[in-house]
């Protein structure tokens, strides 16, 4: 049976730990909304912005490979060019 996009959707959103790829110190920003979304569902999440040493009172990740305790994907809100 071929995958669907709400199957893509769910597998993400079933696992328990992420990594924010692109988390911003503007509490106004899209990422920041994400944020807040993800901890109050439960999701345990791990910051990552290079620019960065603490975001909304949490640590925050130069890279995702830095990250001391392995997360299960990641999400990257970033701008296009950045991403590329």
């Amino acid at each position: 049976m071929p995958r669907t996009r709400q199957t893509d959707i769910d597998d993400f959103l079933a696992q328990q730990r992420i990594a924010l790829v692109g988390a911003s110190r503007n509490t106004l920003s899209f990422s920041r909304i994400v944020l807040k979304t993800l901890i109050k569902r439960g999701y345990e999440v791990e910051l990552v912005n290079p620019n960065a040493e603490e975001i909304a009172g949490r640590k925050c990740w130069s890279r995702v490979q830095e990250i001391n305790t392995p997360v299960d994907c990641a999400l990257a809100v970033t701008t296009p060019d950045s991403t590329t």
